[in-house]
């Protein structure tokens, strides 16, 4: 339908208290800092999220790397012409190096202006077919009476995959006792790449809790670990933190150290990598699901509408909005309905930006807009 043009591009900087902190072995997070991105072509605007965390605790992006990115590298790349198809954001974004979760943000309020434009859904946009998605939440926990209550507030809210924060001095008996205490429901372990060589015995024994998917059992640079040892467990190995690229996902395939590859749209630099990302997982039978990164209503909208790929075969990160935060950033607020989560069917990403929330939660913001080039008559 003709080209677009970027007009005017808005960085918003929020901060956001958890209900709960969320706690792991590597961060113990009380509040959640983002971006919200808008850009305009004059008539709509399109929302993106930027999911880097405030320290370099998960990557070595945070909101300060992306906030510089943003505002002095890729917002004049967008300016600089129109355009064609929404895949030429990735492309044009291909003049940085890295800086993936600055590269999706701006690339998901570039996607959603497309689809707004042309009266698409995200997920039309996508190629999306499912109306519903399952809902899986993820639980920290301290003690088992802890780890119980967590699953069961999970249960009773409708989820029916509940993912569980593991490491080497995890107490294995009480995760033992909690599956079976619970057999209706799909536990996931997720490492986050704790276990080394010297840890092996522990993660063998937590190989025979019962979990249906190890998420990340090593840090990503130890590939000699998971050609080692990934064919000796017996729950099937899902990489997460490894992968930040469809050549990633093609290395684990080549060597055969996962069987399952976890999606997080803002690692791997947006949504054309995500595509690329899901369409080969189908093609190889290899599952795949979309991460959580505690994140927005906006990033939510973007993943559920990826979720509903017919190459996503397990249920991914989706708490409602009211899982982490007292008042969500979208309207309507995602909610379950028989333990799935409905995707968006309006155009673009289906839900409207709450400006009030946002206003109470920003504490910074960068206007630009596009300088016409001077005409001589």
């Amino acid at each position: 339908m003709g080209e677009l043009m970027i007009e005017t591009v808005r960085l918003r900087r929020i901060v956001v208290p958890l209900k709960r902190p969320f706690q792991t072995k590597l961060q113990h997070v009380q509040e959640r800092e983002s971006i919200v991105v808008e850009v305009s072509d004059g008539q709509q605007v399109g929302y993106g999220e930027c999911v880097a965390f405030t320290t370099p605790w998960y990557t070595e992006e945070t909101t300060n790397t992306c906030w510089y990115v943003m505002k002095q590298k890729l917002i004049p790349l967008i300016y600089r012409e129109p355009f064609r198809r929404k895949e030429e954001v990735f492309d044009r974004f291909q003049s940085i190096d890295g800086h993936r979760m600055a590269k999706a943000a701006v690339e998901q309020a570039i996607w959603d202006l497309f689809a707004k434009r042309d009266g698409l859904s995200m997920q039309q946009l996508v190629g999306g077919k499912r109306q519903a998605i399952p809902a899986g939440v993820v639980v920290t926990w301290q003690t088992e009476k802890e780890l119980i209550e967590r699953v069961e507030e999970a249960v009773a809210k409708g989820y029916t995959r509940v993912k569980v924060k593991v490491h080497s001095e995890v107490d294995v008996a009480a995760l033992r006792r909690v599956v079976r205490q619970f057999p209706d429901i799909h536990f996931f372990a997720d490492a986050n790449g704790h276990f080394t060589e010297r840890t092996m015995s522990q993660l063998f024994a937590l190989d025979e809790v019962g979990f249906r998917l190890l998420e990340q059992p090593f840090k990503e640079e130890e590939e000699a670990l998971y050609e080692r040892y990934v064919p000796r467990l017996q729950t099937p190995v899902a990489l997460d933190e490894s992968i930040h690229s469809l050549a990633d996902v093609d290395r684990a395939i080549e060597k055969e150290i996962a069987s399952c590859i976890v999606l997080k749209p803002g690692r791997v630099g947006g949504m054309s990598e995500s595509l690329r990302i899901i369409e080969r997982c189908q093609r190889e039978g290899l599952d795949c699901w979309i991460g959580g990164m505690i994140e927005f209503g906006v990033s939510k909208a973007f993943n559920l509408a990826l979720a509903s790929h017919e190459g996503i075969t397990l249920p991914g990160d989706f708490s409602t909005s009211d899982h982490f935060w007292d008042r969500d950033i979208v309207t309507p607020p995602f909610h379950l309905e028989e333990g799935k989560m409905l995707v968006p069917s309006g155009a673009g990403i289906g839900v409207a930006l709450d400006e009030e929330a946002v206003r109470s939660y920003e504490v910074n913001r960068h206007d630009s807009q596009r300088v016409c080039p001077l005409s001589w008559s």
